[in-house]
């Protein structure tokens, strides 16, 4: 697709190395910008599930650094403010789950970033490689002062997929995460939702002079 083709989008789960994957075939394919749209774990203890965060910069695993694009995320974000709690501050990419409060708390300290996910630093490194327009816009599932249950983790494979029977069988053997499990549960249908309305605001395919981006 050319500039004002159709969004290309590719779905990579919560995995660095799919999200790298996936913006690189859409660069190939003529992306002329690069969006990574999704859920993270808050790291600002302010926000709530379902806020959204529009990345100011992705702060990479090794401490280095990647802009946004200033007009594209100032679109976004006063596009976005009218249906969901928007703040415009970093995101930090990791390469692992961060999941409990103190590994939250301490990820915070040390990047300053209001949310963490695995696949926006993947995506900015390609579009910073050639040089194309990129953002990060995440919405908020679990939050600062909530840890994930293990149970919950297991369910998330190497690639990046949900593993419905493995997500079952740690159910059984921890049944203490239940009360735990729902509400992340019902912290990911907030997010979620955050995220739909986001979508529908026009916005996030607009605000970097181009058509043709790119979605992770």
């Amino acid at each position: 697709p050319g500039p004002g083709g159709p969004p290309l989008t590719a779905c990579s789960g919560a995995a660095a190395g799919r999200a790298r994957e996936g913006a690189r075939e859409m660069v190939a394919q003529g992306a002329a910008a690069v969006l990574s749209f999704g859920i993270a774990a808050g790291l600002d203890p302010h926000l709530q599930p379902g806020a959204v965060v529009v990345a100011s910069e992705v702060v990479m695993p090794d401490g280095r650094r990647i802009r946004t694009d200033r007009p594209w995320r100032e679109r976004v974000a006063a596009a976005a403010q009218v249906l969901a709690p928007v703040l415009v501050a970093p995101v930090c990419g990791c390469d692992r789950p961060v999941a409990t409060r103190a590994e939250k708390t301490a990820l915070r300290v040390r990047s300053g970033a209001a949310a963490a996910d695995m696949e926006s630093h993947a995506a900015g490194e390609v579009a910073a490689a050639h040089g194309l327009p990129f953002l990060a816009v995440r919405a908020v599932a679990d939050p600062a002062w909530r840890s994930v249950p293990e149970s919950a983790l297991t369910g998330v494979g190497p690639d990046g997929r949900t593993r419905a029977l493995a997500v079952l069988a740690a159910a059984v053997g921890r049944p203490w995460e239940a009360a735990g499990r729902v509400r992340l549960g019902l912290d990911m249908a907030a997010a979620l939702r955050a995220l739909r309305r986001v979508a529908q605001v026009g916005a996030l395919g607009s605000g970097f002079g181009g058509g043709g981006g790119g979605r992770g």
